[in-house]
């Protein structure tokens, strides 16, 4: 059952930076080595089985995805609806990941 709050809440404000910081054990975000080993894993099966030579990650959040294709060559593009994960992309991937509530 849904809180008050959350019942009028418009979903991309749901995830703001209390979702990634509470929502998640460990936190979702860069400081925390388990989901960069998790999705790096990801990326290295995603490419050995389907050899892309291009990915769309809808629900990027803050594009862990993104950058791990990119830094293995494969051009990758992000869409979320969280401004607040589009933020903590890193500067060098923020071109390639964008916010459409």
């Amino acid at each position: 059952m849904r809180s008050n709050d959350t019942a009028t809440t418009e979903t991309p404000d749901l995830y703001g930076r209390n979702y990634f910081e509470k929502h998640f054990d460990p936190p979702y975000n860069r400081g925390e080595p388990r989901w960069l080993t998790f999705l790096n894993s990801v990326v290295e099966e995603v490419i050995r089985s389907l050899n892309p030579r291009s990915v769309l990650d809808a629900g990027c959040a803050i594009g862990f995805l993104v950058e791990a294709f990119w830094h293995r060559g494969v051009r990758t593009w992000g869409i979320d609806i969280s401004e607040y994960a589009i933020s903590q992309v890193p500067q060098d991937h923020k071109a390639f990941c964008r916010c459409i509530p």
